[in-house]
Protein backbone atom coordinates (compact mmCIF):
# COMPACT_ATOMS: atom_id res chain seq x y z
CA UNK A 1 0.00 0.00 0.00
CA UNK A 2 1.14 3.53 -0.69
CA UNK A 3 -0.01 6.63 1.12
CA UNK A 4 0.73 10.33 0.88
CA UNK A 5 2.88 11.90 3.57
CA UNK A 6 1.48 15.37 4.06
CA UNK A 7 4.57 17.50 3.90
CA UNK A 8 5.59 20.60 2.02
CA UNK A 9 5.88 19.48 -1.60
CA UNK A 10 7.60 21.72 -4.09
CA UNK A 11 5.39 21.15 -7.11
CA UNK A 12 8.06 22.40 -9.46
CA UNK A 13 10.24 19.40 -8.62
CA UNK A 14 7.57 16.91 -9.72
CA UNK A 15 6.87 15.68 -13.23
CA UNK A 16 3.41 15.13 -14.73
CA UNK A 17 3.25 11.43 -13.79
CA UNK A 18 4.31 12.14 -10.20
CA UNK A 19 1.67 14.86 -9.87
CA UNK A 20 -1.01 12.53 -11.23
CA UNK A 21 -0.04 9.75 -8.81
CA UNK A 22 -0.17 12.21 -5.90
CA UNK A 23 -3.55 13.55 -7.07
CA UNK A 24 -4.95 10.03 -7.02
CA UNK A 25 -3.47 9.25 -3.60
CA UNK A 26 -4.73 12.54 -2.15
CA UNK A 27 -8.29 11.65 -3.12
CA UNK A 28 -8.15 7.95 -2.24
CA UNK A 29 -5.55 7.73 0.58
CA UNK A 30 -3.91 4.26 0.54
CA UNK A 31 -3.93 2.29 -2.70
CA UNK A 32 -2.07 -0.57 -4.32
CA UNK A 33 -0.04 0.27 -7.46
CA UNK A 34 -2.58 -1.48 -9.71
CA UNK A 35 -5.37 0.62 -8.20
CA UNK A 36 -3.37 3.80 -8.88
CA UNK A 37 -2.72 2.69 -12.45
CA UNK A 38 -6.42 2.05 -13.05
CA UNK A 39 -7.28 5.61 -12.00
CA UNK A 40 -4.61 7.39 -14.06
CA UNK A 41 -6.08 9.98 -16.44
CA UNK A 42 -3.95 8.57 -19.29
CA UNK A 43 -2.46 5.16 -20.07
CA UNK A 44 0.70 4.41 -18.09
CA UNK A 45 2.78 1.26 -18.25
CA UNK A 46 3.13 -0.72 -15.02
CA UNK A 47 6.93 -0.40 -15.02
CA UNK A 48 6.70 3.37 -15.55
CA UNK A 49 4.23 3.76 -12.70
CA UNK A 50 6.40 1.72 -10.37
CA UNK A 51 9.38 3.95 -11.21
CA UNK A 52 7.23 7.01 -10.49
CA UNK A 53 6.20 5.55 -7.12
CA UNK A 54 9.79 4.67 -6.20
CA UNK A 55 10.82 8.25 -7.03
CA UNK A 56 8.05 9.64 -4.82
CA UNK A 57 9.11 7.36 -1.95
CA UNK A 58 12.75 8.43 -2.39
CA UNK A 59 11.69 12.10 -2.39
CA UNK A 60 9.73 11.31 0.83
CA UNK A 61 6.43 12.50 -0.66
CA UNK A 62 4.78 9.14 -0.08
CA UNK A 63 5.47 6.18 2.18
CA UNK A 64 5.21 2.50 1.40
CA UNK A 65 3.52 0.24 3.92
CA UNK A 66 3.92 -3.49 3.53
CA UNK A 67 0.78 -5.47 4.18
CA UNK A 68 0.52 -9.24 4.49
CA UNK A 69 3.13 -11.14 2.48
CA UNK A 70 3.99 -8.15 0.24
Amino acid sequence: MLCVKYSHIAMTSLNQNELEALRILWTQDELKPAEIQAQFSWPIENATLRSVLVNLVEKKHIARRLQGKA
